[in-house]
């Protein structure tokens, strides 16, 4: 007689307890420490006194009166510490129990440059959306706090998928603090670096917050997208010391004159009508990619290919793209070729 085949759940439950018995076999079952075969180890560690320490004296005075507004006059120790040493220009990493004010170890030191140096910019990476949110909303009640005490307004926002195309212009140029995740900086901050020149010209920091999850290919991936954030920001510094001015003074110096207007508007038609000669496959992911400012992920969705796709289809575009303005104007193919975008 043949015996009834097990269900799936209890296929599970023997190849759990099997799996249980052979991590709880030798010599550990004998340790005070483990009380039963699932619980592993129990410790009970000694509650240990906060250290604290004063606000740094350099600090501006908006921030102590925003803190001390709801209640907080001074900081722990390695907050206090931590800040010192962004002061001092050095690189940090915190590494602090949970719940121990990790947080603000990056939001005062910048926090406190943005309030003395308005043109402050930082980008905060988060590995979820859910984390960056978050933190948005602390961060928004920080700055509610500031401003009631007399600071200027800070403009705190996040950038990711799920941010609507009308505020990402607005982002660009007006906040000072961006959060986001290491795969938006791949697919919509990197490639469009040109419309993000403010961000690069004033960043002075990158905070990687919960840095204990990037590891493995998760960790060599945001490895190789800081490295190209930092040969982005180091190409907009250098086109704009070769230029000798910031992007506002350059957008102010293109209406200078009708001449000047004039030059620009048959620029734009010139580069329009190229790209409406385009193939069909290679005018839609340029008008999404480039004019839209969609990730590679939201192009390949619309377009029902993959994102692979995407992308070999815009890089042969772009190549035809100067190719095409080559043959008219060699200037504008420089153009098109050093800013890859075409708004």
């Amino acid at each position: 007689m043949a015996l009834p085949a097990l269900r799936p759940h209890e296929h599970k439950q023997v190849a759990l307890q099997n799996a249980l018995s052979v991590l709880n076999s030798g010599s550990s079952l004998d340790r005070p420490d483990t009380p039963d075969e699932v619980v592993t180890a129990v410790r009970r560690l000694p509650a240990v006194d906060a250290q604290y320490a004063p606000f740094p004296e350099g600090i501006d005075p908006r921030i102590k009166a925003a803190f001390e507004a709801r209640g907080v006059t001074q900081l722990y120790t390695h907050q206090a510490e931590a800040f010192a040493h962004v002061a001092a220009g050095r690189q940090v990493v915190v590494t602090t129990p949970t719940a121990s004010g990790k947080t603000l170890c990056y939001n005062l030191p910048v926090l406190d440059r943005v309030l003395k140096n308005p043109s402050t910019r930082a980008l905060y990476l988060f590995p979820t959306k859910a984390l960056a949110q978050d933190q948005m909303a602390e961060l928004h009640e920080l700055t509610k706090s500031i401003g009631e005490v007399g600071g200027d307004g800070i403009g705190v926002h996040t950038y990711d998928g799920d941010t609507p195309q009308d505020a990402r212009r607005t982002i660009r140029t007006r906040a000072h603090i961006v959060l986001s995740n290491p795969d938006m900086v791949h697919s919509g901050i990197l490639p469009h670096h040109p419309r993000w020149a403010k961000m690069f010209e004033n960043l002075q920091f990158i905070v990687i917050d919960e840095l204990h999850a990037y590891r493995g290919v998760f960790g060599s991936h945001l490895t190789n997208v800081l490295r190209r954030l930092r040969r982005e920001r180091f190409y907009v510094s250098m086109e704009e010391n070769a230029a000798g001015q910031h992007s506002d003074e350059r957008c102010d110096s293109v209406a200078d004159g009708p001449l000047d207007d004039l030059a620009r508007r048959e620029t734009i038609d010139s580069v329009r009508r190229s790209v409406l000669a385009l193939p069909e496959r290679y005018r839609e992911v340029v008008v999404l990619c480039d004019l839209q400012e969609l990730s590679y992920a939201e192009a390949a969705e619309i377009l029902g290919c993959a994102v692979g796709t995407v992308r070999s289809r815009l890089h042969r575009a772009r190549a035809l793209l100067i190719e095409k303005l080559r043959t008219t104007d060699p200037a504008e193919a420089v153009a098109v070729k050093s800013a890859r975008c075409f708004a």
